[in-house]
């Protein structure tokens, strides 16, 4: 009898650890962020087209309205000393993705150090954050780049703030928002 129940047992907890194994997981992921190539002209050129839409791009304050994609991307300007917010939430793609590309300058002549630019994709539900820094070299002023936010969840809205340190020296950002 105990050489039976043994087996029984042994039985179980095989096929509990198998059934484990086979079931995927359901821990959720991390939201992240990673760098991407883009195409400068068609940044600049598409942003200076889309100026004629009377969209307000950024505040100084977190958005209460949510972009509709049936609008197509978002693009948008900024001039800010500090930082600025996106003025819309951004429902990612069906596979958890938003996408910002963008372009900006220093208007004056930065401190002899690099600094850099921060971009945070925040969640409109809980607050919470995933961010991503670029360099912006102090011999030009200048830095372009792209941003993939990803792992995000599909269900909840996020925004944007963009901030930069040396708050005596402003910046001009121009940038698209897509999925």
């Amino acid at each position: 009898m105990k050489h039976s129940m043994k087996k029984i047992i042994s039985l179980v907890l095989v096929l509990a650890m198998s059934l484990a194994i086979s079931v995927p997981g359901f821990a959720a992921t991390s939201p992240k962020a990673e760098k991407i190539d883009i195409d400068t002209k068609i940044l600049n050129s598409d942003i200076r087209e889309t100026s004629k839409n009377n969209i307000i791009p950024m505040g100084a304050s977190k958005p209460t309205q949510t972009w509709n994609w049936s609008s197509g991307t978002y693009y948008g300007s900024a001039d800010f000393n500090t930082a600025v917010y996106s003025n819309y939430n951004f429902q990612p793609s069906s596979n958890g993705e938003l996408y910002v590309d963008f372009s900006g300058y220093y208007t004056k002549t930065i401190p002899s150090t690099d600094t850099g630019l921060t971009i945070e994709c925040i969640s409109s539900s809980n607050g919470s954050y995933v961010s991503w820094q670029t360099t912006i070299p102090s011999s030009s002023g200048k830095v372009t780049g792209g941003v993939r936010f990803y792992n995000l969840n599909t269900s909840d809205k996020y925004f944007f703030r963009i901030s930069k340190p040396y708050p005596d020296y402003p910046f001009h950002l121009d940038f698209k928002v897509y999925r």
